[in-house]
């Protein structure tokens, strides 16, 4: 576990030829597959550098310079997540997916060397399972474990098998709860679910509020959450306003990092908690890739004394730059 106050996160950068590949979720399909050159690739380093603004040490997964059919990979919350092993040391344990889309199958064996390089051991979920996207993570009081929503969805955008939670909870450090969900139009938890919390001066949560759209619940879900976390406040939102991505705005510190035409009212949640609220921007990898802030990162529970410098974002910086419009050139994050 990390023995630093600041959040570590993985990020991946899209190639400056990025395109729409796979159109497998509802914002995707029926996008232009082109996209202006080094587009999304300026997107994703405003992101990053204002997730390092916001008090983030952030580990880079490298694109493949010989490889442009991997476009799913910039989405790295479905890259894994990074658990504890129970029958061991408890050391860190990096679960790789098996995803659902066909391109985007080769994705975990690039996610298996870069926790090699990070001397991570690796699992692989035995089904279909998408990672981050599918385990949401509630961070407790001081002296509260961490607990855990791993979610699975029924219908034609069904990314998860319900089969994974039995393999993926053993792995989890604190109490964890199965969540089932109508697959269409959301295919994440993260899509209709998100936790935002207040923290004290010394980053100890205070409260903890949940935007959660109901109507994405199957029947007896909802209550089965409050139920599992009965000192959190849920936020309903509902069918369109949870389609504008408000729980896939990225927490880091006291910063939420939030895509445009949130409405106002969850503006009022988040200020309310004493986050500050940044706006980005993301018309191509969000408006054509169909994933928002927290679909780009992978927040990993490790000290981000083990990963490689050569890794970190300060290293990989300046060279990925330099693949972007000379106006970022002299920009420093």
């Amino acid at each position: 576990m990390s023995t630093s106050s600041r959040p570590v996160f993985l990020v991946s950068p899209p190639r400056p030829d990025w395109r729409v590949r796979g159109a497998a979720n509802v914002f995707s399909q029926g996008a232009p597959a082109s996209v202006p050159r080094g587009a999304a690739l300026t997107e994703w380093l405003t992101l990053v550098d204002a997730m390092v603004a916001a008090g983030a040490d952030v580990a880079v997964l490298p694109f493949d310079d010989h490889d442009d059919t991997l476009t799913g990979l910039p989405y790295v919350a479905e890259a894994g997540f990074v658990g504890r092993a129970r029958d061991d040391d408890g050391g860190p344990v990096w679960l790789l997916p098996r995803m659902k889309p066909a391109h985007r199958r080769t994705e975990p064996a690039h996610v298996a060397r870069f926790a090699a390089e990070c001397g991570i051991p690796t699992r692989t979920a035995p089904v279909t399972w998408e990672g981050q996207g599918d385990v949401l993570v509630v961070d407790g009081p001081r002296g509260a474990p961490r607990r855990f929503v791993c979610t699975a969805g029924e219908g034609p955008q069904s990314r998860t098998s319900s089969d994974a939670f039995a393999h993926v909870a053993r792995f989890l450090p604190g109490p964890s709860l199965s969540l089932r969900f109508t697959a269409d139009p959301w295919f994440h938890g993260n899509t209709f679910l998100g936790f935002f919390p207040a923290r004290d001066d010394d980053g100890v949560v205070q409260e903890t509020v949940a935007l959660v759209c109901l109507d994405a619940l199957l029947p007896g879900e909802a209550e089965r959450l409050r139920a599992f976390l009965p000192d959190v406040r849920l936020v309903a939102l509902g069918r369109d306003d949870s389609l504008r991505y408000a729980t896939n705005a990225l927490v880091v510190g006291r910063t939420v990092l939030a895509p445009p035409g949130v409405p106002a009212f969850v503006h009022d949640v988040w200020r309310g908690l004493g986050l500050a609220v940044v706006e980005l921007a993301l018309p191509t990898l969000f408006g054509r890739g169909g994933g928002a802030a927290v679909c780009l990162t992978n927040r990993l529970d490790v000290d981000f004394g083990v990963i490689p410098p050569h890794l970190r974002y300060a290293a990989c910086r300046p060279a990925l730059v330099a693949y972007a419009p000379s106006s970022m050139a002299n920009d420093a994050p």
